[in-house]
């Protein structure tokens, strides 16, 4: 991977939240994302304050948005460090777990938490002499910072469509495919799960149908191939049932496709996203067509099949489950 370009974000999160923390984590592992987070990234008796102002260094920051997090000071003060940046809002990934945020009555409440914490610490203060309230000081000024800025940070992440815990990572991909950054976990490129808009969809299905009428696949050829290929399932080779495993998490609607149809050629794992970068590669660069390459290697009825159960995946209409992998 050294010829791909690493993408550093930072995982702000609260310690209560910690097992949607590691979840986060474990998905980018293996991946050219470098996940920065306290745990892994704070030397022994190193600076906690400079490894939270460090959130402003990275290219994206995942905030995991609690109540817990809306009431800790060092969760705080990360926001408040990557609200300083400009465009703050194009550089972070929300994932918002309290749903009060949404409304102006939980916002307030947060709101009003830091007035009176900023209250209690005036009066703490009050009782210290001089010398002895330097320090507290500027724990006040911090805390002063967080109440005046709290409001606009709840604002702001209200506002946006943010993704529930279960669509947040592949959100992120689909975000960062958007962007031309290119996420490679494991040696795949992971493919965006949502990122197919409908030109672009129209575009994959002529490209297909193109394919399609290259290969001239009959429907008796289809169920004799069919019954052949669940034949050999309980025997895929590990390198193949790790490009399948990987394009689960980037491209889960494609996954059964994969589990029936996705085969080897030549050394290559040919997936339903691979034929799917493929033919993109072919339509912009002019690359070697893959029906060339599986004809060569006598697997253009294997391609034939897969392309097939593409087709019907990106026709369906949302809303319908038509199962491509039956009644072909």
């Amino acid at each position: 991977m050294s010829d791909v370009k690493k993408v550093n974000i930072f995982l702000s999160y609260s310690r209560y939240d910690g097992k949607t923390a590691d979840k986060i984590d474990k998905y980018f592992a293996n991946s050219n994302v470098i996940i920065k987070r306290d745990i892994r990234n704070i030397e022994t008796w190193g600076s906690i304050r400079d490894f939270m102002k460090s959130i402003r260094e990275q290219d994206f920051a995942i905030l995991i948005v609690s109540g817990k997090y809306l009431k800790s000071s060092n969760c705080m003060y990360e926001a408040i460090e990557i609200m300083k940046e400009q465009k703050y809002a194009e550089r972070i990934f929300p994932l918002v777990t309290d749903k009060k945020i949404y409304e102006s009555v939980g916002r307030s409440g947060y709101i009003k938490h830091w007035q009176e914490k900023c209250g209690k610490m005036e009066g703490e203060l009050k009782t210290l002499d001089r010398v002895n309230s330097l320090k507290l000081t500027e724990d006040l000024k911090r805390l002063r910072n967080i109440a005046e800025n709290i409001g606009e940070f709840m604002d702001a992440i209200a506002d946006m469509n943010n993704p529930d815990e279960n669509n947040l990572v592949t959100a992120i991909v689909d975000n960062l495919h958007s962007r031309g950054i290119k996420i490679i976990k494991d040696g795949y490129m992971m493919q965006p799960q949502s990122g197919l808009g409908a030109d672009e969809k129209n575009q994959y299905l002529k490209m297909i149908e193109s394919l399609q009428n290259q290969l001239k696949l009959e429907q008796a050829d289809k169920h004799l191939l069919k019954t052949r290929l669940t034949m050999e399932r309980k025997g895929l080779p590990p390198k193949l049932q790790t490009a399948i495993e990987s394009e689960r998490d980037s491209f889960p609607e494609l996954h059964d496709i994969n589990m029936h149809f996705a085969f080897e050629c030549a050394g290559i794992n040919i997936t339903a996203g691979y034929v799917l970068h493929s033919l993109r590669k072919e339509a912009i660069k002019g690359s070697t067509p893959l029906a060339m390459l599986c004809t060569i290697n006598n697997v253009e009825e294997e391609l034939g099949l897969l392309v097939s159960a593409v087709s019907m995946r990106l026709n369906e209409k949302s809303g319908k489950s038509n199962n491509p992998c039956h009644g072909q």
